[in-house]
């Protein structure tokens, strides 16, 4: 990044910093975690430790990160290397990401930039100015995007709270500051799950691994009043209930259903249950969940990808990221925009823009800088 872009973005986030700190979440037992934080120019720093929500802020304002993280683990000795932190639990987490859901309107909103001259692309390719190679994908999420994580989200957790019995309220959803949402799961039953217990859950809420044989079909079935016995109800709870509701809409049509699938064979029902699980699972991140020593996004803290925070989400439905995380100050600035595409923030619409200078509120001038689309000028 430019000095000038740099200097801009980072007085930004200092001025949230020092005048928002209440928007800075404070985790529970904030003592046993390691923080982390990614400076603009100088890499990471890790196995930090805070006392309390005031020696935090006073970090955030001193050092300026672009990017401050909270372990989702409690330790004896968070500051200690990772080998001598000594693990005490740590929350389940969930990650879900607009950008891993193939949608079809990336194409409108996705630009293709060379990591060496910083060309803006439309297209992937290597870059056509200096043919580098080195090319990176940006996306400006749109309502779109956004609609289709929160179905995620809703999928999630409804299969936390019906299949698992994880309590509601021991859930909690945030807007990730770019993309996507986070999931924290604050519960003492949980917290003493190891990575592959993790794993499992990841699988579970993703629909992995289904196999006929779990609703009753084997390879060799042929009878029809046979697997009527084994097949699932509507009524089942879990992954059997899930698919029965989308084979059927009542009990009576079982018949004709198991008929059906007899009909055509073991391997062609695999792939229809493969298409529920894609359709009814939780589109997540494993590796996120799995990971009991990964140090999360902090609540409340900016996300350097997009000048937009990370904010909690009390009603997913009515939530909208582009006003309630967009915490920037409005101040008008200049900036040369290379290109984008029309991107929405609060109640205003900017773009498309095309190698042109031009005036915008701060909070939409640093998005476009962190996104790597313009320069401060």
């Amino acid at each position: 990044m430019e000095e000038q872009s740099l200097n801009l973005v980072k007085q930004s986030f200092k001025e949230f910093y020092f005048k928002h700190s209440d928007y800075v979440e404070t985790p529970l037992r904030i003592e046993e975690r390691e923080f982390g934080y990614m400076q603009f120019d100088n890499g990471m720093v890790r196995h930090l430790s805070f006392k309390d929500k005031g020696e935090l802020n006073v970090h955030l304002v001193k050092y300026i990160p672009s990017d401050v993280y909270c372990s989702c683990a409690y330790y004896i000795n968070p500051t200690a290397p990772i080998q001598e932190k000594i693990f005490k639990g740590a929350d389940l987490i969930f990650d879900i990401d607009a950008d891993e859901l193939s949608l079809t309107c990336m194409k409108e909103h996705e630009v293709w930039i060379c990591n060496n001259c910083g060309n803006v692309m439309t297209l992937k390719q290597n870059c056509t100015k200096c043919e580098s190679v080195k090319i990176e994908k940006v996306s400006l999420a749109c309502d779109n995007c956004i609609d289709a994580a929160k179905k995620e989200v809703k999928k999630l957790v409804s299969l936390l709270h019906e299949d698992l019995g994880i309590q509601e309220k021991e859930i909690k959803i945030y807007f990730s500051g770019n993309h996507g949402f986070h999931l924290h799961v604050y519960s003492k039953e949980l917290e003493q799950l190891e990575a592959p217990s993790r794993a499992d859950i990841a699988d579970y809420v993703a629909g992995n691994n289904l196999i006929p044989e779990a609703v009753g079909i084997r390879r060799n079935s042929k009878s029809v009043r046979e697997v009527i016995s084994r097949f699932p109800t509507i009524d089942d709870i879990g992954w059997r209930g899930r698919i029965a509701r989308v084979l059927m809409k009542d009990n009576k049509e079982r018949p004709r259903i198991v008929k059906r699938i007899l009909k055509n064979g073991y391997s062609q029902f695999k792939e229809e249950l493969n298409r529920i699980a894609r359709e009814s699972g939780a589109h997540i991140d494993p590796k996120v969940t799995m990971d009991i020593h990964r140090v999360f996004r902090l609540q409340g803290t900016i996300n350097s990808k997009s000048g937009l925070a990370k904010v909690p989400c009390n009603n997913i439905d009515d939530f909208d990221p582009f006003t309630s995380a967009c915490v920037l100050a409005e101040d008008q600035v200049n900036v040369h925009v290379r290109y984008s595409p029309k991107f929405r923030l609060r109640e205003n619409s900017f773009g498309p823009f095309k190698e042109q200078t031009i005036r915008l509120p701060t909070y939409a001038a640093v998005y476009l800088i962190c996104k790597g689309l313009a320069t401060a000028v």
